[in-house]
């Protein structure tokens, strides 16, 4: 891949989400690959999220609204408790707005995945 082509021109079928990141994390700039990924090496590619469990919801929102990802991945900077915290604060307010499931179809992962 063309490390010197603008975000916005990248047609690989392979990690849309990611590209669609990407793009949203440097604004409308027209920021090449190369570009990018050396400023999110910066961050290791992860969004810095902070704030109250409504301004995580908020911010986690805009991240799923602009990207369309169907999920994430939690690094939580308190080691015990981090995950616990996210499960009983921000996840009840994710779930009112529809963005995060409160039932599944099937009892086991592969179901959920494949139906």
């Amino acid at each position: 891949m063309d490390l010197d082509i603008p975000l916005q021109d990248i047609t690989s079928q392979a990690s849309q989400g990611l590209v669609a990141a990407m793009s949203s994390m440097f604004g409308e700039g027209n920021i090449t690959l190369r570009e990018a990924v050396g400023q999110s090496g910066l961050a290791g590619m992860i969004p810095q999220i902070l704030g109250t469990p409504g301004q995580v919801a908020d911010q986690l929102e805009e991240v799923w609204r602009q990207t369309g990802c169907h999920g994430f991945n939690l690094t939580p900077t308190i080691v015990p408790g981090g995950h616990e915290d996210f499960i009983d604060q921000v996840v009840p307010i994710l779930q009112q707005r529809g963005i995060i499931r409160t039932t599944y179809e099937a009892t086991t992962l592969r179901g959920n995945l494949i139906g």
